[in-house]
């Protein structure tokens, strides 16, 4: 692969074209797009030619730099979705391949399920998740702190004509939600949660995973009900590692019945047999 033929303009969907040295090559849709990735530590196997294709770099501490004009918001598929791609100011583009297997998983637990379940899911960003267990039958609460983050979810639900009584919106602390919820005495039947590895969570209060995760799992816990009820957790922090995940659910968990399961969040390398970690999931079931 050479020059521009990295580009078909008649495909619109996701690909990894390579990686190493720090960075990700991407192609989502007919654009390049060239982002930090510090678990590439491998050397990239495409040219320098085909690397200087990219239309627009992220670098960190200088943000996106252009070299050709690009649309500001565009439509991307994955994995039977469609979703709204926006270069961000943090670097993200609103899309996540490496959750492509957790999202199969989703539909097909909410689908199996036999009847309508109700699926929490907290720092649901662009909604990837959401979709999947709407799409999967069940109705869902999407909870992210931010407001841009749930329109431009609520966008892509519009996109994938996913009924709008389907999924219910909020805009709040993850946190402060899920104790508001307990003494509500409101439950779910499934929680999906992806939360970051640091962030604000209002009025000074800061989130950091290695001390918040813990609490924030067994507080979420009092909202699980049912025989089949589930909890999918992800995250893109290297030092929670797939193995020290399962670790730490497994002493959470000691006194529920069900079974733990755990694997690495990857994305593979088109056209060769490379695969790129990007985190970690952890999966329960009752």
């Amino acid at each position: 692969m050479t020059g521009r033929n990295l580009i078909d303009s008649a495909w619109d969907g996701y690909a990894l074209l390579d990686f190493g040295n720090g960075r990700k090559l991407e192609r989502f849709g007919h654009v390049l797009l060239i982002r930090p990735s510090p678990q590439s530590d491998q050397g990239q196997l495409l040219s320098d030619h085909d690397w200087n294709q990219a239309d627009a770099v992220f670098r960190r501490g200088s943000g996106w730099s252009f070299n050709r004009t690009i649309p500001g918001i565009w439509t991307v598929g994955l994995a039977g979705f469609r979703f709204n791609i926006k270069p961000v100011e943090s670097g993200s583009v609103g899309l996540f391949p490496e959750q492509v297997e957790n999202w199969s998983w989703l539909e097909q637990r909410c689908r199996s399920a036999g009847a309508t379940v109700s699926v929490l899911n907290l720092f649901a960003y662009t909604g990837g998740s959401s979709l999947a267990a709407a799409r999967g039958g069940a109705c869902v609460c999407h909870l992210d702190a931010s407001k841009g983050a749930n329109r431009w979810a609520r966008e892509n639900a519009h996109l994938n004509g996913i009924a709008e009584q389907k999924i219910r919106w909020i805009t709040d602390d993850a946190e402060k939600f899920v104790e508001r919820e307990v003494r509500r005495g409101h439950h779910y039947d499934g929680l999906v949660l992806d939360p970051p590895t640091f962030g604000r969570a209002g009025k000074g209060t800061i989130w950091h995973i290695q001390d918040r995760l813990l609490l924030l799992v067994s507080k979420c816990m009092s909202l699980i009900r049912g025989e089949s009820c589930f909890l999918l957790l992800s995250c893109h922090t290297p030092e929670l590692s797939t193995r020290v995940l399962i670790e730490m659910f497994s002493d959470l968990m000691t006194e529920l019945r069900g079974t733990i399961t755990g694997h690495d969040l990857v994305i593979h390398q088109r056209d060769s047999k490379r695969a790129l970690r990007c985190g970690s999931c952890v999966l329960w079931s009752s």
